[in-house]
């Protein structure tokens, strides 16, 4: 039995010091994971210790764990995409998550709709002035509040509403072409959000 499996073993009793050292193992991968994808540390924070504190209510239910390290970053994943989710607030980024994850990366057409769409979207962005474009690139792409992006761009919150306002009427004239105009700036963040979620979940997987 391993030294971990002993540890697990210990916590499903109800050893808190075996907790402790699980915690003091795992965290700062988490940590380093959350920061890939959520642009405030306390959100990243939170979700991580929301996945400890499920680990020890739930800690009667890891009998068949050898090691936590790919359960704890499932779970810190599945909790990220939930405050996704609720940051992107739109059913529109619920269904592309479920499309998503049954259409095969190889999907010729799935990969040529989405290359359209980022494109258009993209190419209507840069086309507007820089304030306008800074705000509305890091409000719909980056699903930053609007506190965080005056914090981030040192602007007043009415620059950011005025800015996120004029932005998107424009946007809205430019893709007017598109099913749904600013349904494709809201699909397009779920999109590269989702996306930079799955690579990174990939990439840290190989840490566990």
């Amino acid at each position: 039995m391993s030294s971990e499996e002993i540890l697990i073993e210990r916590l499903i009793h109800g050893d808190k010091k075996a907790f402790d050292r699980i915690y003091d193992m795992y965290v700062r991968r988490l940590m380093a994971f959350c920061r890939r994808i959520m642009h405030n540390e306390e959100d990243a924070e939170e979700v991580v210790q929301d996945v400890f504190v499920a680990l020890w209510n739930n800690r009667g239910n890891l009998k068949n764990h050898t090691t936590l390290g790919p359960f704890l970053l499932a779970s810190t994943r599945n909790r990220m995409l939930n405050e996704i989710r609720k940051k992107v607030n739109s059913p529109i980024f619920e269904e592309y998550v479920a499309v998503r994850e049954l259409m095969s990366d190889s999907s010729a057409s799935g990969q040529a709709e989405y290359a359209d769409v980022r494109r258009a979207v993209l190419e209507a962005i840069s086309s507007l002035p820089s304030t306008q474009r800074n705000v509305v690139t890091l409000s719909r792409l980056g699903s930053l509040s609007n506190r965080e992006i005056m914090d981030r761009l040192g602007l007043s919150e009415q620059t950011v509403k005025n800015a996120l306002y004029l932005g998107l009427k424009t946007l809205r004239q430019k893709l007017s072409g598109l099913r749904g105009d600013e349904m494709s700036l809201i699909l397009l963040g779920a999109m590269q959000v989702y996306l930079n979620l799955k690579e990174s979940y990939s990439s840290m997987e190989m840490l566990f």
